[in-house]
């Protein structure tokens, strides 16, 4: 038995404060891919100016309720930047239930970094006030109203461990918005759970605006700090891969942004040749490789949000040339080829697939997450 990462998030840095919590219950649910017998989370404080003070914790299934402690103690502080494993506790856990955890803050401030789900199936949050009252997320934190398509964040926890069978594989996914808003990961959950229960777990470490080359473009006309879009992927792989768990597989889909921010936010100067990108690329690779990971890459879809921009045939030539080194690379342990699953007979992404031209939806994610080959992902490692 080993704990295995069965829920993780990358715990975005706003940059600035989003609101503060006090006197609030956050209620976060989640579906569990894999049996287990004890559970610890990974509290998260990293990002934020004020402390985090929890009242208390609770992990419960549909038949049992445990609580959480941390060296002993059902009180929690942690200080500005910290993060802290809980204690683990004993709890029954059976793939394909939900397992709930409610925190509660009696004092958060100064928040600046939360999780955030767009597909909200895989996980969800509900906040309660005084009295078990229902709050409004957005009432808490206003920011999120600017985001047309209302993500759902959860605060103070960015993963949560399992006491699980050895044999349970890790499949992290790794990239920009498009993983980073569930859509594709949630649906590759759900194929797995439906396809091979228990088998395999899925983490979520995608970032979106991030881009493989290059660190956050400044955004001001979206009034957000550059640092959500965080650091260059090459950069940040180790890290946010390797740091807290081990992944068995990762599924790396990242470029989009690379070959569209330099000309949107007037810095042509960080165009990429393809011979930086597919640089930096064979570096995560080796990276992957190195801490005994398979991966596998994924070509870069098409887009249609700026197909009217004089730029528009440069970054397009760039994507053809990068997937055509995708496609024919022998670096990587497979290739996915997404672009051949979202794409138009014109070449643009086909109707019915996306959210806003860019983005896949929930029929996106389910074509993305069936052109997966499961078979290989549950292979022993070599």
């Amino acid at each position: 038995m080993i704990f295995k990462s069965i829920w993780r998030y990358q715990t975005i840095q706003f940059g600035e404060s989003l609101g503060d919590l006090k006197e609030i219950t956050q209620v976060f649910d989640a579906a569990m891919p894999a049996d287990g017998s004890q559970i610890r989370l990974l509290l998260d404080n990293r990002f934020n100016q004020g402390r985090m003070a929890i009242g208390s914790i609770t992990v419960s299934t549909g038949s049992e309720t445990a609580s959480l402690t941390l060296n002993g103690s059902e009180e929690i502080t942690l200080k500005p930047g910290e993060t802290v494993y809980t204690d683990s506790v004993s709890l029954a856990v059976r793939a394909g239930e939900r397992l709930q955890v409610r925190i509660h803050f009696r004092e958060a401030s100064g928040i600046q970094g939360l999780c955030q789900t767009w597909a909200a199936r895989s996980w969800k949050t509900a906040f309660l006030g005084k009295g078990g009252n229902p709050v409004n997320g957005t009432d808490l934190f206003p920011w999120l109203r600017q985001d047309v398509h209302k993500p759902t964040v959860a605060a103070g926890l960015s993963q949560i461990d399992l006491l699980t069978d050895e044999s349970v594989r890790t499949i992290a996914m790794f990239g920009d918005s498009i993983t980073h808003m569930s859509y594709y990961s949630d649906a590759l959950l759900e194929r797995i759970l439906a396809e091979h229960k228990g088998k395999a777990v899925t983490v979520n470490a995608g970032i979106g605006g991030n881009r493989l080359c290059h660190d956050a473009s400044s955004s001001p006309d979206l009034g957000i700090h550059s640092s959500v879009f965080g650091n260059a992927g090459y950069r940040r792989f180790k890290q946010d891969l390797f740091g807290t768990m081990q992944p068995d597989t990762i599924l790396m889909l990242e470029g989009i942004n690379d070959i569209t921010h330099p000309f949107q936010y007037g810095r042509p100067d960080q165009v990429p040749s393809a011979e930086e990108f597919c640089g930096h690329y064979a570096e995560v690779i080796g990276c992957a490789h190195r801490h005994g990971a398979r991966i596998l890459i994924g070509t870069i879809m098409p887009e249609n949000v700026f197909a009217g921009e004089t730029w528009f045939e440069d970054s397009e030539r760039l994507r053809k040339e990068i997937n055509g080194w995708i496609r024919t690379q022998e670096l990587s342990d497979g290739v996915i080829d997404f672009e051949a699953v979202a794409a138009s007979p014109s070449g643009s992404l086909k109707d019915g697939f996306h959210l806003d031209d860019l983005h896949p939806n929930e029929a996106g994610g389910r074509e993305m997450a069936a052109a997966v080959p499961l078979s290989k992902l549950l292979e022993p490692l070599s």
